[in-house]
């Protein structure tokens, strides 16, 4: 399929993005402003890099989260929240044997998680890696990070091509076991004797292939699913953890295809969670045209090209993920001419750049081709893909306007806008409800978290969206209490930053995870801006802290502490009751695409002065409490509830 794109078409594209509110103009008029401020520069996130998540914390159990930057192929940073609104990177001063910090220990990190698997009251940090390295297992020791990984039983390859280490107690023992998902089969390590062991024998389970994973109770019966999730489709493996051995209940989930993150959240209200479904490409293949001689290419996969009018001299950058073997794989003009780097001229009044050379049918190697036609003064990019997995980023500038942009091999329904799917949990099972919610217009958004923005007592959505080359405005989701959105303007001052990802250093949208960074009762949250692989070194997006900054209504939170169940409380249940409405919160520590939320729970109160709450606990005990509104409590399991004192 080929599409014809102009400057001024990119610019009607993006205010399409910016306007996409349009579609969800049916629901009810919003009932409370809600509204944002970027607050990264003060806040102390002035960095851009290539990211892959990030993670809400508390690595010295202040009360005050903290956050943790993988920073994918750079050195991590662990951005310590000093309680002013300030944030300090602390790294160096944490990681107390260099093991984060070291040569070779930054090179393909992952996802990571905060975790308290040993039960003794402080957060731990495992970060998950690429082929090229070990799993990070940092043991906390007095608010400092310790390498453990060898002394707790994870072999080199306990995490090959790990993307999200998910951690859950299945057999109810109090000890958290772990499954590190990622590009093989994912081991399930359980704790014995000190040590993790192989903890699959009479289980069953078996996820393959993964990128992440959600903990999430499919069938209401008070016992949290694990769903792992991959990019391809159909999207899920879900296990039902409660019997031995596992039951395999991936049926009971819609076989969607390119699910890019799960979003948890009950949003109709019923005491269920649901599922909220973003499609689309990760790495979606995207050319456009900007300031008018200008041009950002991003190919990924599959045969692609893109043609255009100009009669400029064009300066060229190419980035791949192939090894360059002399360059001979750019071919330029009718006689295949080979650069001498992937910093090139061409020059349409030089005839070596004239004509496409033929491809040989019989290559088995990724090739780009390149070629001028003086007649009607076009120049056309082809690139070839050799079924290896290929990743290309062009960048060129013409001396003379560039017009005519056309496009070939950009997949519809793929590269290009896509639906989400919104799966409520209804007593007979996930049903699809997008198009009664609102929620059917088409978006390119590939990271999202639900909570209430606006203390309303019902959760929206925020979506962080981009383009192959380009940054577009993320999307702020308004809930009317009966689970139909409308789309906030400009995102509620949250829409991120707009532009091309490299030339202009506006980064691609990759993750958001949210937290009450201040403590004010408010859910903030941190956006990423650096999805993209290539060109390598040069992509950084920056990192975006939005403070919360609507009108303050009542809420209340509350932190989680287990004895007989695990001290985190995976799996526990949270129902907070005022004014004749009931919430539910699953314990699910925060999981989504590469990243986690913080792990105390946000109820909105509205205008309700006190609230009832109910938690259930992993152990099968159930606590009850009423206790005023506007404050962080701390209840432990069969000891009662206190008013956190931070």
């Amino acid at each position: 399929m080929e599409w014809k794109v102009t400057s001024v078409a990119w610019r009607r594209r993006l205010v399409a993005f910016v306007l996409v509110s349009a579609s969800f103009a049916a629901a009810m008029p919003t009932k409370a402003e809600i509204t944002f401020s970027d607050v990264s520069t003060a806040a102390g996130f002035t960095a851009k890099s290539v990211s892959w998540g990030a993670s809400w914390g508390d690595v010295n159990g202040d009360g005050h989260p903290d956050l943790f930057l993988n920073n994918h192929s750079r050195k991590s940073s662990i951005y310590l929240n000093n309680g002013s609104g300030k944030f300090t990177n602390a790294i160096a001063q944490l990681d107390a044997e260099g093991y984060l910090t070291g040569v070779g220990a930054h090179d393909d990190t992952h996802g990571a998680v905060w975790v308290d698997f040993d039960n003794d009251g402080d957060q731990d940090l495992v970060v998950s890696t690429g082929i090229c390295c070990n799993i990070q297992f940092m043991v906390n020791m007095g608010g400092r990070l310790y390498n453990r990984v060898n002394q707790y039983g994870f072999g080199s390859d306990a995490d090959l091509g790990g993307r999200l280490p998910i951690w859950f107690d299945s057999d109810n023992d109090g000890l958290l076991e772990t499954t590190l998902l990622g590009f093989y089969p994912a081991p399930l390590l359980k704790q014995n004797g000190g040590m993790f062991v192989n903890g699959k024998a009479g289980t069953a389970y078996a996820c393959n292939h993964d990128e992440y994973g959600s903990l999430i109770d499919l069938n209401a019966d008070g016992v949290l699913e694990l769903v792992c999730v991959t990019t391809g489709g159909p999207f899920a493996q879900a296990w039902d953890m409660s019997r031995r051995p596992w039951l395999n209940v991936t049926s009971s989930l819609p076989g969607t295809t390119n699910v890019q993150d799960v979003i948890v959240g009950d949003f109709d209200r019923n005491l269920r969670n649901d599922m909220l479904l973003l499609r689309g490409a990760q790495r979606p293949s995207e050319v456009v045209v900007f300031n008018g001689n200008q041009i950002e290419a991003q190919f990924v996969n599959n045969d692609r090209s893109f043609r255009f009018k100009s009669t400029g001299v064009l300066q060229v950058r190419l980035d791949w993920n192939k090894e360059f073997v002399n360059f001979t794989n750019i071919n330029i003009g009718q006689n295949g001419i080979h650069p001498s780097s992937n910093l090139f001229t061409l020059d349409p009044s030089n005839a070596a750049t004239h004509g496409l050379k033929a491809r040989n049918p019989a290559s088995t190697t990724s090739e780009l081709y390149v070629g001028y036609d003086p007649g009607t003064q076009t120049w056309t990019f082809q690139q070839y893909w050799a079924n290896l997995w290929m990743y290309s980023y062009i960048e060129l500038t013409s001396s003379a306007v560039i017009s005519n942009l056309v496009t070939t091999g950009i997949q519809t329904g793929f590269d290009t806008p896509l639906t989400p799917v919104l799966l409520l949990n209804l007593p007979g099972g996930m049903t699809d409800r997008t198009v009664a919610s609102n929620l059917s217009a088409k978006v390119h958004c590939g990271s999202g978290i639900a909570g209430d923005f606006d203390n309303d007592m019902d959760q929206d959505i925020f979506l962080v969206c981009r383009g192959g080359v380009q940054n577009i405005p993320d999307i702020l989701l308004e809930n009317d209490g009966h689970g139909v959105f409308h789309a906030v303007a400009g995102a509620g001052g949250a829409a991120g930053p707009i532009g091309m990802a490299v030339a202009q250093g506006a980064g691609t949208g990759e993750s958001v995870v949210s937290a009450d960074y201040d403590l004010d009762g408010r859910l903030d949250f941190l956006v990423t801006n650096g999805l993209n692989m290539r060109p390598y070194g040069r992509n950084n997006g920056p990192y975006q802290l939005f403070r919360n900054t609507s009108p303050l209504r009542n809420w209340v939170e509350i932190d989680l502490v287990g004895t007989t169940s695990n001290r985190d409380a995976i799996g526990a249940k949270v129902f907070a009751t005022a004014g004749g409405i009931t919430q539910v919160r699953e314990q699910n520590e925060g999981y989504h695409r590469w990243s986690q939320n913080q792990r105390r729970m946000h109820f909105g109160l509205a205008d309700n002065t006190s609230v009832s709450l109910r938690v259930e606990w992993p152990s099968g005990r159930t606590d009850t409490y009423t206790v005023p509104a506007g404050h962080i409590y701390v209840a432990t399991e069969a000891a009662g509830i206190q008013q956190a004192n931070y």
